[in-house]
Order: C-alpha cells, then sequence, then structure tokens
C-alpha cells in the first residue's frame, strides 16, 4: 500500500528524534463499541418503526450509519512506525481533542503473530489485541525483518 502520507503525518509527531521508514495502522476496538454499535443500530430501527417507517433500505441506511458512527467514536487509532532500530507505536489524535502521544516503543523487529481473516487481520502485542487491514501487510512484514 502507498503509505507516503502516513509515513509524513508520523515523521511530524517523531521530528528530529528519528526517520520513519515504515508505518502501519493498526486499531484496538473493544467489545463494548460492537455491542453498543449494535445497540445504536437497533434504538434507529425501533424509533423508525415507530414513527411509521418500515422502507428497508432508509432503516438500513439510517440505522448502519449509527452503528459506523458510535463504533468509530469508540475505536482507538495507532500508528506502529519504524524508526531506526525501534518501533514506535503512536495513539493517535482523536476528534474529540486529545492529541497525538507516544505509547511505547518496541524494539525492532516485532515480535507478533498476526490472525487470518479475509479482510482483516489481527494481532497481539505485549497481551492486546489489535487489529489491521491486509493492505498493511507488507509493511507489517518489513517492521517483524531485522
Amino acid at each position: 500500500m502507498k503509505s507516503e502520507k502516513f509515513i509524513r503525518r508520523a515523521q511530524t509527531f517523531v521530528g528530529d528524534a528519528g526517520t520513519v521508514d515504515q508505518v502501519v495502522v493498526i486499531q484496538k476496538r473493544p467489545l463494548s463499541a460492537i455491542i453498543a454499535g449494535l445497540g445504536a443500530f437497533i434504538g434507529i430501527a425501533v424509533i423508525l418503526n415507530l414513527l411509521g417507517v418500515s422502507n428497508m433500505l432508509v432503516v438500513g441506511a439510517l440505522g448502519g450509519a449509527a452503528l459506523g458512527g458510535v463504533m468509530a467514536s469508540l475505536t482507538e487509532n495507532y500508528y506502529l512506525a519504524g524508526v531506526g532500530d525501534e518501533v514506535q507505536m503512536l495513539q493517535l489524535a482523536s476528534w474529540t481533542g486529545r492529541p497525538e502521544r507516544l505509547v511505547k516503543t518496541l524494539p525492532r523487529p516485532i515480535d507478533v503473530t498476526p490472525s487470518r481473516g479475509l479482510l482483516v487481520k489481527s494481532m497481539v502485542i505485549d497481551d492486546e489485541k489489535f487489529i489491521f487491514s491486509k493492505l498493511f501487510e507488507d509493511e507489517l512484514a518489513s517492521l517483524q525483518d531485522s
């Protein structure tokens, strides 16, 4: 995947401390985000039903928008940025105003075992489960190589 824009953003955070050569975008999506998203979908469906709207397309579109919005707001986004002989885990800024911050620094090569998945894979880093898109497989492989 072309990750130049991700590398530029991570380099802005890292600054003069080193040169970012690779970036993988990962997410932490807790179970509460999934449950809240489903609750929002069902809530919209019930409200629309009470209002007499029974068009499945409208209910699906509005319910899906509610589900996606709630899940996105509860999902934490991170970069794994390769800087020299280490990998920095950066938590990205949120729309609520929380700034970007360095979460932890891992030795390079990082030791993760991705799971199998059709579009999204998961991995465990320091006993925490994260998900990432298959589009970043090559970038993750380069962070795993020494």
